[in-house]
This record gives structure tokens, C-alpha cells and sequence, in this order.
């Protein structure tokens, strides 16, 4: 699993990830070191400019993340 948000102010991106790790947790999903990132700015700023975005994609299609099924 990976988890990916963005936050509208910077230094608040952490809030974001910790109410999704807790999501993520409940369900028992695990979340490889390195695959919570969170990115702040705009929430329609296209994903492809922000450095986060790119990071989890690296990770989806490398090995960290994979689909259960």
C-alpha cells in the first residue's frame, strides 16, 4: 500500500498522513517505509509537477507496492 496526499498548507502534511496510516493500519494494510508522502500546495496543481506524486509512482512501479490479488 501506498499513501499519497496532498495538503493545502505547508507543515500540516503530517496531520494528513497520520489520519491515512491510521486507515491503513485499521484495515492491516502496511505501508513500506518510504511510501507515505505528502506533498502541500494547491489540491488542483497537477500531480505530475509535484515531487511527492512522482516518488510514490517510482515505488508503485518498482517493488515496494504491490496489488494482494
Amino acid at each position: 500500500m501506498a499513501l499519497y496526499a496532498v495538503a493545502p498548507l505547508r507543515g500540516v502534511e503530517h496531520l494528513v498522513l497520520d489520519d491515512l496510516s491510521a486507515y491503513a493500519d485499521d484495515r492491516g494494510w502496511v505501508v513500506p517505509a518510504g511510501c507515505a508522502v505528502a506533498d502541500s500546495g494547491p489540491l488542483d496543481q497537477d500531480p505530475n509537477v509535484r515531487a511527492g506524486w512522482q516518488r510514490v509512482r517510482a515505488a508503485a512501479t518498482g517493488h515496494l507496492v504491490r496489488d494482494r490479488a
